[in-house]
Parts: structure tokens; C-alpha cells; sequence
């Protein structure tokens, strides 16, 4: 890795010590290593760009590690995809009796699911296969609005069970409250 002066590493192509006869009359400039009176260089060709980045490669990133993933998405500024729920289940929807768990519900709760970031709209933790349940915001919309994505919310199944039991425990944080109370108030529930 060069350090933050790096250009002072650059030199001529015709200097290089290393394949006079390739870099002869070249005047573009490449990273070379100085040896006594060597200039070790990286061949600088059409297909062959050596230019300086701020985080050289890494041999342990790779897509097929946990560590290598971790080192590109650190790398990168990227995050990994969120773990979804599944579009729907063909079983779940041929024994659904109820009308508005349709497909429409099954479509618009995976955009729901990206809207909210993966995490409970109440308590912000990050939701879990076993842990989120998709929520109607205002239960008794009619067919035509109902499963829209503007009227699902996920929840983390203790802050769901807050929204629709009227007791919240004490010691939970204030902001947190007024979420859960927000959500009852759309619900029509009596507190």
C-alpha cells in the first residue's frame, strides 16, 4: 500500500529498468519500486491500468467467506440484501379462508418489508424470520385498500403484541409509547 505521498513513486515509463525495449519513448508514468540504481515498475499498458486506489485489493475478499463478504461490503459501503419474506406460499393461500390475506397482501408486504428497512417500525430491531409479522395499520379498510403497501407495517412480534393488547409494560422508552399508541389509535382500539 502507498502511503498518502504516493506520487513520488511514479516514474517514466522510459525509466523503467525492468523491459527497456517495451517502455522505450513512453513519457506516461507508472508505480515503480527503486532498487540502487533499478526503477522496478508495473507495466503500464492499454489493458494493464496500474493507478492508485485508497484501499488496495484485499486476497481474503471473496464472495464465498463470511469475512471476505464482510471485508467488500466495508470496502464498498454497501449492505447485503435484506432476508425477505417469501412472496407467498401457494398452500397458505389455497387454506386461507380469510379474504384479505390475498395475493395482493403476499406482493405488497415485500415492498412493506424493503419501505421499513428490514426492522420493526416501533422499536427499530432488526426483524427476523421468527420474529416480524406483517400488520394492517387500519384493520377494517375496505378489499380495495386494505393490502395496499401505505396501510402494512412490520412489527417485531412483542411490539405487534403491544399494539394490540392494551397493557405496555413499564420501563419501555417514551418514543417507543407514542409509536405503539399511534398504531393502536389507527387500529380504533378502546385504551
Amino acid at each position: 500500500m502507498y502511503p498518502k505521498d504516493h506520487k513520488k513513486y511514479r516514474v517514466m515509463l522510459e525509466e523503467l529498468t525492468n523491459r527497456p525495449q517495451r517502455h522505450k519513448g513512453y513519457k506516461s508514468r507508472t508505480y515503480a519500486i527503486r532498487i540502487g540504481e533499478m526503477n522496478i515498475g508495473i507495466t503500464k499498458a492499454f489493458i494493464t491500468h496500474s493507478q492508485w486506489i485508497r484501499r488496495p485489493y484485499n486476497q481474503k475478499t471473496t464472495p464465498y467467506t463470511e469475512e471476505g463478504r464482510e471485508l467488500y461490503l466495508k470496502q464498498t459501503n454497501k449492505n447485503l440484501p435484506l432476508n425477505r419474506p417469501p412472496l407467498y406460499d401457494i398452500e397458505e393461500l389455497e387454506q386461507c379462508k380469510e379474504e384479505k390475506l390475498n395475493f395482493e397482501f403476499y406482493m405488497n408486504r415485500e415492498y412493506a418489508y424493503n419501505r421499513d428497512g428490514g426492522k420493526c417500525k416501533t422499536c427499530g430491531e432488526k426483524l427476523v424470520e421468527s420474529n416480524r409479522h406483517c400488520h394492517w395499520i387500519k384493520e377494517n379498510e375496505p378489499l380495495n385498500k386494505i393490502n395496499k403497501v401505505a396501510n402494512l407495517a412490520w412489527f417485531c412480534k412483542r411490539c405487534d403484541g403491544y399494539i394490540h393488547r392494551e397493557e405496555i409494560p413499564e420501563g419501555i422508552d417514551n418514543s417507543k409509547i407514542k409509536k405503539i399508541q399511534k398504531y393502536r389509535s389507527k387500529l380504533e382500539l378502546k385504551i
